[in-house]
């Protein structure tokens, strides 16, 4: 396998992860309507507040987390062709070094995109219920 053809299936394998990764759709936390107001009123606030919560954890889940999982493929790899030459001293040690750490480097961030999916969601959600909270829901 060439070099080029190793770096287009370490970029698809990248871009594919990326997907692994999702943004907050919504909250995961329910907050009652606040006593008084309309049900519109409450609408108004919701919406406000989902846009307020998207706000503070950004736009560049997906594209942080493609570029986290390229370097840890690039390290892996790189590892991997190390320790395949110094236990085998020939190419093909090596190129199978190069292909169990890159292997590695994505299961590594595939690991990590979970997570950061999940604290994502953490985030998104205490900013929807501050939001929320100070426009009086969620306190009956």
């Amino acid at each position: 396998m060439s070099k080029h053809q190793q770096r287009y299936i370490a970029f698809l394998f990248s871009v594919l992860l990326a997907g692994c990764v999702t943004a907050p759709a919504g909250p995961h936390v329910a907050v009652m309507p606040a006593k008084g107001k309309t049900l519109e009123q409450f609408k108004t606030d919701d919406h406000a507040c989902k846009a307020y919560a998207q706000a503070q954890i950004g736009d560049d889940l997906e594209k942080n987390s493609a570029m986290n999982t390229l370097m840890d493929m690039a390290i892996g790899g790189a590892v991997g062709a190390l320790g395949g030459q110094a236990i085998g001293h020939n190419t093909k040690s090596t190129m199978a070094g190069v292909g169990i750490g890159m292997a590695a480097g994505l299961a590594t961030g595939a690991y990590q995109a979970n997570k950061a999916s999940d604290d994502a969601q953490i985030r998104y959600d205490n900013a929807y219920q501050e939001c929320m909270h100070t426009k009086g829901h969620g306190q009956n």
